[in-house]
């Protein structure tokens, strides 16, 4: 996909495609602009530890308090260990209760001026209870290019009422400025262009 920019004069730029050389480098970019991915989430933790003792890359609350894993690749386009592996990590987040995401927005200073998420998510609507946390996980895999085979099994667990997204994220530059191209695969709704800090 090419990217242009267009100055005031209406003089018409071609971005450079600029990839990341490493998956810290999404992850950073995710962390501190988790909107990109979806409105009003808020990321809780990076490489939190599983109850198997595996590291999910970001993990998040959306705005009715569900449970978001996101999955970054750079390298890996490996269909079956990537679904897999997010699969896994679904699996164990669909467990998490409130104390526990509490206490890892807590312990990783996710709180702002609350006491507590419940406070939070109620700031936000006061109808919200403890009980309406994680009543939904939802699986993200995010690559700078999603493989047609992560595409299709993805495509499939969704019309299953899975609730997993696909996102492709890549960055373009020129000129020392840069900006962030959000293209969803598997769910979602519209390209999202981003300036990048």
């Amino acid at each position: 996909m090419k990217i242009h920019g267009i100055d005031d004069s209406g003089k018409v730029t071609q971005y450079e495609h600029s990839p990341v050389s490493e998956e810290k480098e999404l992850e950073d970019y995710i962390e501190e602009n988790p909107e990109i991915i979806e409105k009003g989430l808020m990321i809780l933790k990076r490489q939190q530890l599983t109850d198997g003792g595996k590291f999910v890359d970001l993990l998040g609350l959306d705005y009715d308090g569900n449970v978001v894993v996101i999955e970054i690749k750079k390298e890996s386009n490996d269909a079956r260990k990537v679904i897999t592996q997010t699969i896994e990590y679904g699996i164990w987040a669909e467990n998490l209760r409130y104390s526990e995401l509490n206490s890892i927005a807590r312990d990783n200073n996710k709180l702002g001026n609350f006491q507590n998420l419940e406070q939070m998510f109620q700031n936000r609507n006061d109808e919200f209870q403890v009980d309406d946390f994680n009543s939904e996980t939802k699986l993200y895999i995010v690559h700078e290019r999603i493989g047609s085979d992560v595409k299709k099994i993805a495509q499939w667990l969704s019309s299953k009422g899975i609730s997993v997204y696909c996102i492709e994220l890549n960055f373009h530059e020129k000129d020392g400025h840069k900006i962030a191209v959000k293209h969803d695969i598997v769910g979602g709704t519209q390209p999202i262009v981003k300036q990048r800090k």
